[in-house]
């Protein structure tokens, strides 16, 4: 499915393609600057059979087997990114742009409207660099698997790099295509960093990383130093503010 999203970027950002394959320059914006597109795919995840555990496809309403419609959906897929040796790592904020792309179904449990988005993403954001740093200094270096860096879509180190979501449309079961956002036509809209409280377990954060954050936004953190508690403040100090994302963002990048 790399390829179907390479093709969408192309066709929606007017930018051709050099031809790269799987490696390479996947988006040619001039002739100094190109683009790295990214494709994460949720709708053909293989679900399963609360009943019998046989596996389900997106597509089928009941079980195949047993013919229970207590299924178990899946939509955990995500981007990944590799940096594979020091060449690699030397040259991952070389484009000029990342372009995320998902197809997600609009709610997994009818397998029914897919949401097709692409985000555009700055490699030069701190939010960025910081996680490439991260996850080849300390994630993979540590890793006996060395395998590619995780980013899920939605979560607190996608909402940190500062995402300007391009381009989004529905499509829908019969095929009917709604476009909501399209470059020149809709101005581009950065995702914004969901409630903290949300992402109380997160394993990149602590209390003494939150004290540190708080101490950043020159805010106080005051009762008993666990995660959802301080969270909870942080989030209404920041609404009551209130702190631009932008600004949130990156505090929560350093």
């Amino acid at each position: 499915m790399g390829y179907v999203g390479q093709h969408l970027v192309s066709v929606v950002t007017g930018y051709p393609g050099s031809r790269s394959g799987a490696r390479g320059r996947d988006l040619i914006i001039s002739n100094n600057d190109y683009g790295e597109i990214k494709t994460c795919y949720r709708v053909d995840q293989l679900g399963e059979c609360s009943s019998c555990h046989a596996p389900v496809s997106s597509i089928e309403d009941k079980c195949p087997v047993c013919g229970s419609d207590a299924l178990i959906r899946k939509d955990d897929s995500k981007w990944l990114i590799s940096i594979r040796n020091d060449d690699e790592f030397k040259q991952i904020l070389d484009p000029l742009y990342y372009f995320l792309v998902l197809f997600e179904f609009d709610d997994v449990q009818q397998s029914a409207d897919i949401i097709a988005s692409i985000w555009k993403v700055n490699p030069k954001q701190i939010g960025f660099a910081y996680c490439m740093i991260d996850y080849y200094l300390t994630i993979r270096a540590k890793s006996k698997s060395k395998a590619p860096f995780n980013l899920w879509p939605y979560s607190l180190k996608f909402e940190i790099m500062k995402p300007e979501l391009i381009y989004r449309a529905i499509i829908a079961r019969d095929d009917v295509i709604k476009t909501v956002r399209f470059p020149g036509r809709d101005q581009p809209k950065i995702e914004p960093i969901s409630d903290l409280v949300e992402h109380s377990r997160s394993t990149n954060l602590d209390p003494s990383r939150l004290k540190s954050l708080a101490k950043r936004l020159t805010m106080s953190v005051t009762g008993p130093s666990n995660m959802k508690s301080m969270m909870t403040q942080l989030e209404t100090e920041r609404r009551k503010r209130p702190i631009a994302d932008s600004d949130l963002a990156d505090a929560l990048a350093r």
